[in-house]
């Protein structure tokens, strides 16, 4: 592009047209003009080559014009005119030439596509030729540059494979062989009959998952009568040097599988690699990262090819795992790298086998203080805390675990005064939920048996799910009161469930003015009856009165209901949307489908607010019979929808409509609500944030069940 040669030449000005055209050296020039005759561009476009190029005009300042500035915009967008900040100037939307400059622009191109192709529809078409080609080009070198890198990393050591094998499952089995009677070890792959297997502790009968001895190798066995195979993933990390310049973190991800008449297998498949620079190197960047595309086919997808793919880009939405990082050539890697810091630190954890985000750790080569934490979870024995913290250290070089970085006594790291706690914890080895729990234990002065917290892990429950309970029974007592109603009431509901369930039933209790430190109030043998006639109770006692003390505890409510009403109701031919005109009607509905929107406070309070509303969904041909009730936005996004006892029948259908509902609300939206839809998703994610980070999966898994955003 002869680029000074454009800026010198002086644009020629149609009188009926806002544009012109000039050519140098088979260089196309199209001037485009403002009103007044004023040059706002100069598009080009080089008729050989396809490139091309935009001077444009500063007009934003016209008693103080600066230079012009050349840049890469095609046609279309030159053409569309440009609003400067100060005297609104607009052109045209299409080419504008005459027919004879049209006509010296056709021959000019020399154009061998279809002769239907106006001037634009070629123009463009050499426009996308041009970055087609470019693109290519850049690919091509990317590529061989990525490809010339990769053909730099050293071979996978000898032995890392059943190194990482005997570090993450070192266990055997002894498995029958499908179709006969005969048995195998995955230890040596030999076969032989059951009556040939011994018992390792001397019993005549082998029970399922007791430990044997093979009779053809000796090794250990553990019996599996029922298996077919067993499949175990872990992950892997290996650290080399690849040159003077540049080291390398290949991460793997790891399928270690024990089938019948086979030795157990390794089958690595490496993930990720992440190019380790100097300090001083020739690149200004830390690190590269490049991710494992193993079904990439020139830039498409087509099914896995094998092959070795690795691009920058994550299309897989890879992440590192977590898994045992190979002892060797650490400080070797990692010298004269920004992650030398670590050395110390991975070759002692490397060496003892430990299992830990070993990716998240290298981030915080500049956080001495998480360093620190690390190690001393490590050489304090404290290994599933040690897995879980190394995750809490993020790509962003920040620390988001629950342990106190910055304290030097273990008392305070652990914010437990009680060494025999802290000690307790490694002894079991206890990850975070146990940490809590013997936090609550200091609290309390309560002691928590070690069944109790074994419960407590399986279950996800923390000390904060027993809170309303606490002051009148133990952990202990807890989990068999729980069980047992498991077992009886609640089959197949979870520990999380029934412990919610009792906290309605206490809460509502007490709003009935029971005697709450009686046992068989706050202990009651059947908890699931119990709460369905207390609820029954409240709902047949309330009155208006108290409706009205809520109606006046949250005087918007019933203004913010009346205010959506014609924006929100809705109706098809088979269901219909109703908005509440009173508090009591939304109590009406809790108690006649018995759930808690009419007896939580919250959902009035989030009314008030204006962060969401509560609307009824009814049966149009019976519009006085509670069927679904929902949480709504402003903007359309559905919370909640719920219907009697908290189930949802024939919720595919229910599904459907409100998506029809949604449409509707979106049309009707005024201002007001697009600035509630905001502010009410920014909450909802705060509030998500919180439950995550209170581990609060109960709720958490509720509400992503229920959640239909708006589109």
């Amino acid at each position: 592009m002869k680029y000074k040669a454009i800026e010198k030449l002086q644009p020629i000005i149609q009188k009926k047209s806002n544009q012109s055209l000039q050519i140098i050296d088979r260089i196309l020039i199209i001037n485009i003009f403002v009103r007044d005759k004023v040059l706002l561009g100069k598009y080009c476009i080089d008729a050989e080559t396809g490139e091309y190029e935009y001077l444009n005009m500063d007009l934003s300042d016209p008693e103080n014009p600066k230079p012009a500035l050349w840049e890469q915009r095609k046609l279309n967008a030159a053409l569309q005119g440009t609003r400067t900040q100060e005297c609104y100037l607009w052109n045209c939307e299409g080419l504008e030439l005459t027919k004879e400059e049209t006509g010296k622009a056709l021959e000019v191109l020399q154009w061998k596509g279809s002769k239907n192709y106006t001037l634009d529809e070629r123009i463009e078409h050499m426009e996308y030729t041009y970055c087609y080609e470019r693109r290519e080009k850049s690919e091509i070198s990317r590529k061989g540059s990525g490809n010339a890198l990769m053909d730099k990393v050293p071979d996978i050591p000898d032995g890392m494979w059943n190194w990482i094998r005997q570090q993450a499952a070192p266990e055997n089995y002894c498995m029958r062989i499908k179709g006969t009677n005969k048995w195998s070890c995955t230890a040596c792959g030999k076969e032989f009959e059951e009556k040939k297997i011994k018992s390792k502790n001397g019993e005549k009968k082998i029970r399922n998952n007791d430990l044997c001895l093979c009779p053809k190798c000796g090794a250990e066995l553990k019996m599996q009568r029922f298996k077919k195979s067993i499949v175990k993933w872990t992950g892997a990390i290996l650290l080399q040097r690849i040159d003077e310049k540049q080291s390398v973190e290949r991460q793997f991800d790891v399928q270690i599988t024990w089938e019948p008449g086979e030795k157990t297998s390794v089958e690595p498949n490496e993930a990720i690699r992440v190019i380790l620079y100097n300090v001083p190197g020739a690149r200004k960047h830390r690190e590269k990262v490049y991710y494992m595309q193993d079904a990439r086919i020139e830039g498409r997808y087509e099914g896995y090819c094998g092959g070795r793919y690795f691009d920058e880009g994550n299309i897989f939405n890879r992440r590192s795992p977590a898994g045992y990082l190979w002892p060797e050539g650490i400080e070797e890697a990692l010298k004269g790298t920004y992650y030398a810091p670590c050395t110390r630190l991975l070759t002692q954890m490397a060496a003892g086998g430990a299992k830990a985000y070993y990716n998240w750790i290298l981030c915080a080569y500049n956080m001495p203080d998480v360093l620190r934490l690390i190690e001393y979870l490590y050489k304090g024995r404290f290994y599933k805390l040690l897995l879980e913290e190394s995750q809490m250290i993020w790509p962003g070089r920040q620390y988001y675990g629950h342990l106190d970085i910055y304290k030097s006594r273990i008392e305070e790291i652990f914010g437990i005064e009680d060494r025999q706690k802290i000690n307790r914890i490694r002894d079991e080895d206890g990850d975070l939920r146990m940490v809590y729990w013997m936090r609550w234990s200091e609290k309390t002065g309560k002691k928590v048996s070690r069944e109790a917290i074994q419960w407590a892990e399986k279950n996800n429950i923390d000390p904060e799910d027993i809170d309303f309970i606490e002051d009148r029974m133990g952990p202990e007592q807890i989990m068999h009161y729980v069980s047992r109603q498991q077992a009886e009431s609640y089959k197949r509901k979870s520990a999380t469930v029934i412990l919610q369930q009792w906290s309605d039933y206490l809460s509502t209790c007490e709003k009935l003015h029971k005697h709450m430190n009686d046992e068989m109030v706050y202990r009651p043998r059947e908890l699931r009856r119990r709460h369905k006639e207390v609820v029954e109770e409240y709902n047949a006692n309330i009155t208006e009165i108290e409706a009205q003390e809520m109606s006046n505890l949250y005087p918007g409510v019933e203004e913010a209901l009346e205010e959506i009403r014609n924006r929100y109701e809705y109706a098809d031919d088979k269901y219909m949307i109703i908005v509440p005109k009173r508090v009591i009607d939304i109590q009406n509905e809790g108690r006649a489908l018995h759930h808690c929107v009419g007896s939580s406070q919250r959902y009035f309070d989030r009314i008030a607010q204006h962060e969401t509303y509560i609307c009824f969904l009814r049966h149009k041909e019976d519009p006085e019979t509670p069927y679904y009730t929902i949480e709504v936005e402003p903007g359309g996004t559905i919370r909640q929808h719920r219907s009697m006892n908290d189930e949802e029948p024939n919720i595919d259908e229910i599904r459907g409509f409100l998506r029809d509902w949604q449409t509707v609300i979106r049309k009707r939206m005024s201002d007001e609500d697009k600035k509630r839809e905001k502010e009410s998703k920014r909450k909802r994610e705060e509030n998500i944030k919180q439950l995550e980070a209170d581990r609060n999966t109960r709720v958490l898994q509720g509400l992503a069940e229920d959640f239909m955003e708006a589109v």
